[in-house]
């Protein structure tokens, strides 16, 4: 019941730049290149906030278990004000784009592109960021249903803005990836109202107290900084490292790269949805952590795993058998297609080799992170990103090519799977308390 509204969430999420990806590879080749390292530097400088802000779902959900409900209204109001100055902060980053992308040192029409759609979107990320605080007060509670309906009217609404600003239909100048940047913090925007509309209505005032919450809280700004922020440097050197890949990938050639990111953008369709189930399993390990039930907490991740792992297994097939049908869909019968598509074509076959293990990453680590183990898979992260973008280093100074990054980041990614078992195994999160017990603080009667 719950995972299924939020793999709609997050596929939702997957669609949304799917869709740009389309668009954006009739519109040029350099402009489909361009896009995903922008959107990777983009999503890397809000991942630190994401991570952290995003942990209002895990503390909300703890909270509804513990059977405290008044508290809840408290931890979005925390993310509320994290939100609003990481949202400040990157206006500042924004102006940074140049020379950031200047030392990556793409083919100049790309790295024109990759600013300009970075700076776009780093302005107005705090529609994300508000949204990622307040969905965790829908998500952590288990309803899923609101977070899909908003996420799911967010892409209708990106789609349309993206088919007119990319190519200047429907009324709508062209901007060409200015206006898929555009369409996208648009949405965003447009998500964040809606969430907090819903979140200040009357029954959620009274119940949950999300108006009186949002008075300073230092012991609740403390937690959600406790178990948050570890996890928003997580989630941040995720990113960074892929990111970084994506960065040396487009230094081998532009062909490769836009290849690169048609894949990443097909990949997308085995991996967000696994991320909306993790979303769920992290909801009921949160209700279960919060009712002292770390029994219940394991079964829960051991199922969701089995589902995710028969997922991933299942669009790997499809990976394997169709690859040209996947490119197809976004090169279409454009003049460069034939050797973007050559490459692409291979590159699937890395896609579907890693994906045998993906589901555990994504399961698993956010089992731990909901369990309050974000130190350690910190520390975790730390050390495997770091070792992995060593190695990425090493082949971009030799010039090993683009197969050798592919095959680094395959083995990388099934390497770091079993870090997170033998973790989860340990049942060391089982002794980890996030939120405050009937001990410390009075059960709430609501």
């Amino acid at each position: 019941m719950l995972a299924g509204p939020l793999i709609l969430s997050m596929t939702a999420n997957m669609l949304m730049q799917f869709i740009d990806g389309l668009f954006l590879a009739r519109y040029s080749a350099e402009a489909m290149a361009a896009v995903v390292p922008a959107t990777m530097a983009a999503f890397c400088l809000g991942s630190l906030v994401t991570g952290a802000v995003g942990y209002t779902s895990v503390l909300t959900a703890q909270y509804h278990g513990a059977g405290q409900p008044r508290r809840i209204g408290s931890v979005i109001w925390q993310g509320l004000r994290l939100s609003l100055g990481a949202g400040l902060l990157s206006v500042g980053i924004g102006f940074l784009a140049n020379p950031f992308f200047t030392w990556v040192g793409h083919d100049p029409l790309v790295r024109a592109y990759e600013v300009r759609y970075f700076q776009i979107v780093s302005f107005g990320m705090i529609g994300s960021f508000i949204s990622t605080a307040v969905a965790g007060f829908f998500a952590g509670r288990g309803r899923m249903l609101t977070v899909m309906n908003i996420q799911m009217g967010a892409v209708a609404l990106n789609t349309l803005l993206a088919y007119g600003l990319i190519f200047g239909r429907l009324g709508m100048p062209e901007l060409g990836i200015g206006g898929a940047a555009s369409a996208t913090v648009i949405a965003q925007a447009c998500s964040a109202v809606v969430f907090l509309w819903l979140f200040l209505l009357r029954e959620n005032r009274a119940r949950f107290n999300t108006w009186q919450g949002r008075r300073r809280d230092d012991e609740m700004m403390q937690r959600l900084l406790k178990f948050g922020v570890p996890n928003g440097f997580r989630f941040f050197l995720e990113i960074a490292a892929w990111s970084f890949f994506v960065f040396v990938v487009g230094r081998v050639g532009t062909t490769e790269l836009a290849a690169t990111g048609i894949a990443w953008r097909i990949n997308g369709v085995a991996f967000f949805p696994i991320i909306g189930l993790s979303e769920a399993v992290r909801v009921l390990v949160g209700h279960s952590q919060g009712r002292r039930d770390s029994e219940m907490s394991g079964r829960i991740t051991w199922q969701g795993l089995w589902l995710g792992q028969a997922w991933m297994m299942g669009t790997a097939v499809l990976f394997l058998l169709f690859p040209h049908g996947w490119y197809a869909m976004f090169m279409g019968s454009e003049p460069d297609a034939a050797p973007i598509t050559a490459v692409g074509v291979v590159l699937l076959r890395y896609v579907a080799a890693y994906c045998l293990l993906d589901a555990v990453n994504v399961v698993v680590c956010g089992a731990l992170v909901a369990a309050g183990d974000t130190r350690w898979t910190l520390l975790a992260s730390l050390i495997a990103f770091g070792l992995f973008a060593g190695a990425l280093l090493a082949a971009d100074h030799w010039k090993w090519g683009l197969h050798a990054l592919w095959w680094i980041a395959t083995v990388f990614v099934m390497i770091l799977a079993f870090v997170w078992l033998i973790r989860f195994w340990s049942g060391k999160w089982k002794q980890i308390h996030v939120i405050q017990y009937e001990a410390d603080f009075a059960k709430d009667p609501a």
